[in-house]
């Protein structure tokens, strides 16, 4: 019977030729036919025939709905005349919602990483200490199984800096540095990397960018993690592309690879603690990566298309722009 301007915009969304006069007076399950949101006429059968309101979450592309039916009755005898369906615009919410439950995650992670570090490192630097000694005075035919043990032994020492990293809230030393600089030192490392998978690498650099307020340390550490996690997603002759972009406000860095792609459930989840895709992997590669470019005051954005590679987007403001943790 009647239709506001806001759901005119989301039935142009799948329709964008739709008129008012294609919804007016038209059975709703024919007019929602093939639509995301066609759930919503079930849920009218319901409000109409048992005088009940019904609330459903619907997804429609990259945005999320709160969609409502509500029975319409007379005051006094309280018989159902119609109903009323509302579709509320909830994206912005929700990735609200999932970044506060980002934020005690890491909180967790932090009360892990306090009580447990020390308890594990101690005991661990004592047995790798008489793990050498032994090696020392071992025969030459034992040395192999003496160097999977230490390797094993310093992963997860590995694993426990990275709990400390994501976990320490911490004000971080900034210092000028240009970017590119950065990421021409690492170069030879992730070269070494990709010449042992049968990779290739191509770096873009913009040597004329702009001085950025950044943790030397830090930003090696979030570069590396992120050439080695693309390297990790391709097969063998895949292309590892690092490229600056000087922005109005900042300077953007892209880690391209050409593996399969990320699905969209698996992206929604990519910066959660402890969620990996890896057999041997942690979780916290791009957690940390997310810490540190917090810390930065930037951000870190994903495109993915599977089957054709992804894009990790890091954006550094400039030095007048960076926000102070």
């Amino acid at each position: 019977m009647s239709v506001n301007d806001t759901f005119m915009q989301f039935y142009r969304l799948n329709r964008p030729n739709g008129t008012r006069e294609d919804l007016i007076r038209k059975e709703l399950e024919k007019v929602l036919q093939g639509l995301d949101y066609e759930i919503v006429a079930s849920r009218k059968e319901q409000t109409l025939e048992g005088n009940v309101k019904t609330s459903q979450i619907l997804q429609s592309a990259d945005r999320v709905y709160y969609a409502t039916t509500s029975p319409i009755t007379k005051m006094h005898t309280n018989e159902n005349i119609g109903s009323v369906i509302i579709i509320q615009d909830i994206t912005e919410l929700e990735a609200l919602r999932m970044e506060l439950n980002h934020v005690e995650r890491l909180g967790l992670v932090g009360q892990m990483a306090a009580s447990i570090t020390h308890e594990i490192r101690n005991p661990m630097a004592v047995v790798r200490g008489f793990l050498q000694l032994m090696r020392e005075k071992s025969p030459a035919s034992l040395e192999h199984y003496y160097r999977i043990v230490m390797e094993e032994l310093d992963r997860a020492n590995g694993i426990i800096n990275d709990f400390l990293s994501l976990a320490q809230n911490r004000v971080v030393k900034m210092e000028l540095y240009r970017l590119h600089e950065i990421i021409s030192e690492l170069t030879p490392l992730l070269w070494a990397d990709a010449n042992l998978r049968g990779q290739s690498i191509e770096v873009r650099l913009d040597e004329n960018a702009p001085l950025l307020m950044l943790n030397h340390k830090e930003i090696k550490q979030l570069v590396l993690n992120l050439g080695r996690n693309a390297m990790e997603a391709m097969g063998e002759k895949g292309n590892l592309i690092l490229e600056m972009k000087r922005q109005s406000d900042g300077v953007e860095l892209y880690v391209t690879d050409t593996g399969p792609g990320i699905p969209p459930a698996q992206k929604e989840r990519l910066f959660e603690p402890f969620f990996t895709t890896k057999s041997k992997g942690t979780g916290l590669g791009l957690s940390l990566c997310l810490s540190i470019m917090e810390r930065h005051g930037g951000r870190i954005n994903v495109e993915s298309e599977e089957g054709l590679g992804t894009t990790f987007i890091v954006f550094f403001p400039f030095a007048s722009e960076r926000v102070e943790v």
